[in-house]
């Protein structure tokens, strides 16, 4: 399975109390579409999520949009598997060329 490309592009100044200041200030960013990797096909109620990145000075950002009828996860308590609990948006960030 080889991981998406996701292009970090420069970002103007925006309010992030403002969610369509967000998205005008990440419009310039290809987005990145994400799925079901580990799966074979896609479950047939799946919505994929819309991932975009940018920077500005020294910070990262990272916009996500979620498309879903019913957000949802069992979870209770800290460390649950939430991925296997319902609905769940995970980040693991590296540097390029390190395998961990």
């Amino acid at each position: 399975m080889t991981a998406p490309e996701i292009l970090c592009g420069p970002l103007e100044v925006f309010d992030r109390t403002k969610l369509d200041d967000v998205r005008r200030a990440f419009q310039s960013v290809p987005p990145c579409l994400l799925g079901q990797a580990w799966l074979v096909e896609s479950q047939s109620e799946f919505s994929p999520a819309t991932v975009r990145t940018g920077w500005r000075e020294n910070s990262l950002f990272i916009f996500a949009e979620l498309a879903d009828r019913d957000i949802f996860n069992r979870a209770t308590e800290l460390n649950q598997r939430t991925w296997e609990m319902g609905d769940v948006f995970e980040i693991f960030l590296g540097s390029g060329g390190n395998p961990h």
